[in-house]
């Protein structure tokens, strides 16, 4: 049907002429509504973008003086037979971005370039020569800012910002319910848009599409290689947010576009440039913000695809989905006189590949309120999801390899403590953190470090730099992004170096990086350092305490001497008179390796422990933490509405790694998910209206621990795969858990059951160990019942030997402790067992059991002598029919 102004009426949506949208595609708001839709174009939002893989070539005017324009430009030349430049790009602001081809300086500016790195830099075409040659207003040093030179087969994009217009669209007096990008086409926005969502302004809610279904258009944030400050400031690359939410109720769709992040980011510790999708400051509101059908690594996959040619590290990191949310959901009466949350703002990430820093951080104390639902919901033919969405840790770099530095004698402070960067690919900004130069820790923790030749080398933190200059911040630590300093100071013989009493015997050394065969002399003797630890303190040191409002350690070498060396007083002088490190004074660039020896893993997402999610069908990577919990200790923290109601782990797979070999997989971490008691508060509430609030773990491959009772209750189905965690915990470790059907689990790193309270727990048909390696076992501990059958605790391999690996009842570390009355069943299993301990009260009855031996073992069934004196041991102990079991000791 066609009205009389022209548009399409598709049941209950309306398209302008020329535009194709499906009618199912886009849900309508009530049975008569209908959706407006309009082309993003005819809001001046314009879509272009033109790609040179190693098609170019770029000449500053410092090597060919015959460019017109002068000083500060540059020529750029296509070859081959990509698109022609054409000159109508002057008048319509085409701007172009070079991939790393550009040292740039030292100190961070607003045009938001990654300081000290050869880097990707922009620039505004000003003139076009000819179809393969035009003129650029920046002038390009080839890598070589003191003699720039030209750079060869060099890649980069021409594109329109398309983020002004896409501000002022959204505010248009008359907007569409539906604003369409042209499928297949590329609308790039320089840095983060922060197009702001506006209560007064955008009465409805909102969506972004694709005119075609399935088929996709594509939103580039071009950021390449940029840089900002914790502290974000205005920069020709501005960070922040896609979308700037008020508190209101309009919810915002985008469908079938894929959201594309920068080509290139650099490798940080830290500080960095970052984006989020959503960001709202506070306030209640109950609305749906979705994205559907986005892939990040589109253009990653294209390009692989292709086989472009581009420099080295491209990352093709997508913004994170939310940052720092501040408020979410509304709360009320439910209609029953209880006050609880009756809306909720809602996360949807669905059918989508989104690879980022980060995932989510929603941190508000109504943290309840808020609802996030990830699933990825296509499946392989083997049930194994398609779609990942985890943390990019090899941009949250912790290690630095192979970087060259050069060491030197700094003035005043800097004495004996100058490291300058001599790779193109490194800055100090890279490292800092807030442990260093970030001045917020009050931790003792001293991550970072510098290993040169056979030596470990420390920069302190920010205790050390507060005292030593007297004042709270931390800011000593580097002085522009290619000179950092040292706390402790490399010796040169000479150097007058305060020891300071420490114990009988042990001397304090702050400050100076004294080495185990450094000879000192001290009171006329000489004295070689025979050890050296590492020690913090928060008292003062050599007088010297924390400057006023601040807290903090600082951190010094205990030195002990090789002879009887017993000088006098509390505070002596010594001379250095050989120095083990001397020679990297030298000022001789050298590999060294820098390192950030913490937080490895970083946070695939960092929630309140009072966010409702629902995790499907994904890959993930990272590490999921939770904050404590809600206090309960204030008037407004007594209702339901800071608990949540829903939290679900369906078929997500920790992946083995991200790609890189920095940091730590998923599959050697934990989670904090598993161990927060909010659920179970809401369960214990008198006016929860049910009482099976849990947290589900239904199939998938992730690491589940739940050390203590009365934590939420986790519930287990279709066999999920729980993965081997830290070297702190070892095996996954359970109190209590729940299994809902007679699948068990699979545990290749073994398992480790606490019951309390007479709990019982049917483990039939789990699987214990993996074929080849290590044999794990399970342990039980506890007070309750536990159902084994069909399990199989498999064999291994221990010093070329295959053995099993054994049921254990046994108290493993960190699980809660309770009463020992420990009660087994199991029919046709397969495993050896070692009874030990002293149980109040048991019984084990085993039938058609296959008995292996296991491992530090001489029998398939060992029993200890206090499972042995147990009153009526032999009738409470039966194994195939035998009373007291097979063998014992």
């Amino acid at each position: 049907m066609t009205t009389k102004s022209g548009l399409f009426l598709l049941g209950a949506l309306v398209i302008l002429a020329g535009s194709t949208l499906a009618a199912e595609a886009v849900p309508t708001v009530g049975a008569t509504s209908a959706l407006r839709a309009q082309r993003v174009e005819e809001f001046g939002v314009r879509g272009f973008r033109r790609d040179y893989f190693g098609a170019l070539t770029v000449t500053p005017f410092s090597a060919d003086r015959t460019i017109a324009e002068g000083p500060g430009h540059s020529r750029v030349t296509r070859a081959g037979e990509g698109e022609p430049f054409d000159p109508a790009w002057v008048e319509e602001g085409v701007e172009f971005v070079a991939y790393r081809i550009h040292k740039n300086p030292v100190e961070a500016t607003p045009e938001g370039f990654f300081p000290a790195v050869l880097g990707g830099r922009y620039a505004r075409v000003v003139r076009v020569a000819d179809d393969r040659n035009l003129i650029v207003n920046f002038e390009y040093n080839g890598g070589v800012p003191d003699a720039p030179r030209v750079s060869e087969r060099a890649s980069g994009y021409f594109f329109v910002d398309c983020a002004p217009a896409l501000r002022k669209m959204v505010v248009a007096p008359d907007r569409p319910d539906v604003f369409l990008f042209e499928s297949g086409r590329c609308y790039v926005i320089k840095g983060m848009p922060n197009i702001p969502f506006l209560a007064r302004e955008q009465a409805r809610d909102m969506r972004w599409r694709s005119t075609e279904p399935g088929k996709r258009a594509r939103i580039k944030l071009s950021a390449e290689d940029a840089f900002a400050r914790r502290a974000r400031g205005a920069t020709a690359l501005p960070s922040g947010a896609f979308f700037s939410l008020d508190a209101h109720d309009r919810s915002l769709f985008l469908e079938d576009i894929d959201i594309i992040g920068p080509t290139y980011a650099v490798p940080v510790v830290e500080e960095a440039w970052d984006g989020v999708m959503f960001a709202f400051l506070n306030g209640p509101c109950a609305r749906t913000l979705e994205i559907r059908n986005c892939n990040t690594f589109a253009e990653k996959e294209e390009v692989e695809r292709d086989a472009r040619a581009l420099p080295p590290g491209a990352t093709w990191v997508a913004p994170a989905v939310t940052g720092i949310v501040g408020g979410g959901g509304r709360r009320g009466d439910r209609g029953d006189g209880v006050v609880d949350i009756v809306g909720y703002q809602r996360f949807n990430l669905i059918r989508s590949t989104w690879i980022a820093r980060g995932i989510h951080s929603i941190k508000n104390n109504d943290g309840a309120g808020n609802w996030i639902t990830i699933d990825g919901v296509d499946t392989a033919a083997d049930g194994s999801p398609v779609h990942r969405v985890y943390e990019a840790m090899y941009v949250k770099r912790n290690r630095f390899e192979n970087v060259r530095v050069s060491f030197h004698n700094f003035e005043g402070a800097g004495a004996r403590r100058g490291v300058r960067a001599e790779s193109p690919d490194f800055s100090w900004l890279m490292l800092t953190n807030q442990y260093w130069t970030g001045g917020t820790s009050t931790s003792s923790a001293e991550p970072t470090v510098l290993d040169v030749d056979t030596f470990r080398l420390y920069f302190g933190n920010n205790g050390d730099w507060r005292r030593e200059a007297g004042r709270p911040d931390g800011s000593g630590g580097y002085l522009n992004a290619a000179e950092a300093t040292l706390f402790d100071r490399i010796p040169l013989p000479g150097d007058r170096i305060p020891l300071e009493r420490a114990a009988e015997g042990a001397w304090r050394a702050w400050g100076w990086g004294v080495q185990v065969g450094d000879v000192l002399t001290i009171a006329g003797r000489d004295a070689e350092v025979a050890a050296r630890k590492r020690r913090s303190t928060t008292e003062p040191l050599f007088g010297i305490g924390m400057p006023a409002r601040t807290s903090g350690y600082a951190h010094y070498w205990e030195l002990t001497f090789k002879g009887d060396l017993v000088p006098e007083g509390d505070r002596v002088e010594a001379v250095v008179k050989t120095s083990r490190t001397a020679y990297l004074l030298d000022g001789k660039p050298r590999a060294v390796t820098l390192i950030y020896d913490r937080d490895l893993h970083g946070h695939w997402q960092y929630n309140r422990a009072e966010v409702n999610y629902e995790f499907r069908n994904i890959f993930f990577n990272g590490y999921y933490r939770q904050t404590a919990g809600p206090a309960a200790n204030t008037p407004d923290y007594q209702g339901l509405w800071e608990f949540p109601v829903t939290q679900e782990w369906v078929n997500c797979v920790a992946r083995e790694s991200d790609g890189s070999v920095l940091g730590k997989p998923a599959w050697q971490i934990g989670s904090e998910a598993f161990n927060k008691n909010v659920l179970q508060r809401r369960n214990a509430h008198p006016d929860s209206r049910r009482r099976d609030h849990h947290i589900l773990v239904d199939g998938g491959r992730l690491f589940a621990q739940r050390l203590n009772p009365g934590m939420s209750p986790v519930q287990f189905r279709n066999r999920p795969t729980l993965i081997y965690g830290t070297a702190s915990f070892g095996e996954p470790r359970l109190c209590n858990p729940v299994l809902l059907d007679d699948r068990g689990l699979d545990c290749p790193a073994g398992l480790a059951v606490a019951l309390v309270g007479g709990h019982r727990v049917n483990l039939g048909g789990s699987v214990i160990g993996r074929s080849g390696a290590a044999p794990v076992g399970l342990q039980l501990y506890g007070n309750g019942t536990v159902i084994l059958d069909g399990l199989q605790v498999r064999e291994g391999t221990s010093n070329k030997q295959t053995v099993s690996g054994a049921i254990t009842t046994t108290l493993a570390n960190g699980l809660a402790r309770d009463r020992f009355n420990l009660h087994i069943q199991g029919v046709g299993g397969t495993g050896g067992f070692r009874l030990e301990g002293t149980p109040e009260d048991g019984s084990v009855r085993l039938t058609d059991w296959n008995l292996r031996t296991p491992i530090f073992t001489r029998s398939p069934f060992n029993v200890s002598p206090g499972w042995q004196a147990l009153p009526g041991f032999a009738e409470k102990v039966v194994v195939n029919g035998k009373p007291g079991g097979v063998s014992t000791p």
